[in-house]
């Protein structure tokens, strides 16, 4: 962190950490362009684009720089740069050498979302092992432009992959002695994963058993879901409305399964 990579956003309240915790933008200063945070001018510079380009919003990496909050102020890793290549993004410096990378891989027919989940389980563990806030994940995008994870990119799945993560750290440090298990009660269309095994002709709601012990003690919950057809006039854009879930829509109930 440089003197000359700071922000300080006076008496106003700064959360510790949240997704979009800051808004960036760049602006132009006199003759050259920095960054500004929350709408204010920082003194970190924002570079040409391949050195010739004049840069704005669109050219900063997904999550913006490297950045961290502490006590009240806002900690921006600088200077910015522009790496000479095709990916045509300002990122951060110092990925190589100031960071663990992790490379995920999954086989033609693997399941991508496992290897989310493992790679979670992972990452959690990192943070906790070096005493690090899971403000300190990043994409590969952050440091170089280049279009990694992705995946996660292309699906605009990164939050998502957060929440498998802040999941993970709240597991491995409040509940490490737990054991979670999940129970299928529609053992055709879900396995004891919660992986979809089959997908149903028709729209499903689906439920299962989640099972916690801790401490000699066993908590069970049942948790509904729903399984889009693949036969039907509805168009599925991911998300449906809580009567659906609960089985109170048009659906049929697997739980007989």
């Amino acid at each position: 962190r440089g003197s000359d990579s700071v922000y300080r956003p006076g008496v106003q309240e700064v959360p510790v950490y949240t997704e979009d915790g800051a808004t960036y933008d760049v602006v132009q200063s006199g003759s050259s362009y920095v960054l500004s945070v929350n709408g204010v001018a920082t003194t970190v510079n924002v570079p040409l684009v391949n050195g010739s380009r004049i840069p704005t919003k669109a050219d900063l990496t997904r999550l913006g720089p490297v950045w961290k909050v502490e006590d009240g102020v806002y900690w921006i890793g600088g200077p910015l740069w522009s790496s000479s290549s095709s990916y045509n993004q300002v990122g951060s410096r110092g990925g190589n050498t100031n960071s663990i990378g992790i490379e995920m891989c999954s086989n033609r027919g693997g399941d991508i979302y496992d290897t989310f989940q493992r790679t979670a389980r992972l990452v959690a563990d990192i943070l906790i092992r070096n005493n690090l806030p899971t403000s300190r994940v990043k994409m590969h995008n952050t440091w170089s432009g280049k279009n990694c994870p992705q995946t996660i990119i292309a699906g605009n799945y990164w939050s998502e992959f957060m929440k498998m993560v802040e999941m993970q750290y709240t597991i491995q440090t409040e509940y490490k002695d737990a054991k979670i298990s999940i129970t299928s009660l529609a053992p055709n269309t879900i396995d004891e994963t919660g992986r979809v095994i089959n997908n149903p002709e028709v729209t499903t709601s689906v439920s299962y058993y989640l099972t916690i012990e801790l401490g000699g003690q066993q908590r069970s919950i049942t948790l509904y879901n729903i399984v889009p057809g693949t036969t039907t006039w509805e168009q599925w854009d991911g998300t449906y409305s809580t009567s659906k879930i609960w089985n109170n829509g048009n659906y049929s109930l697997s739980v007989a399964e």
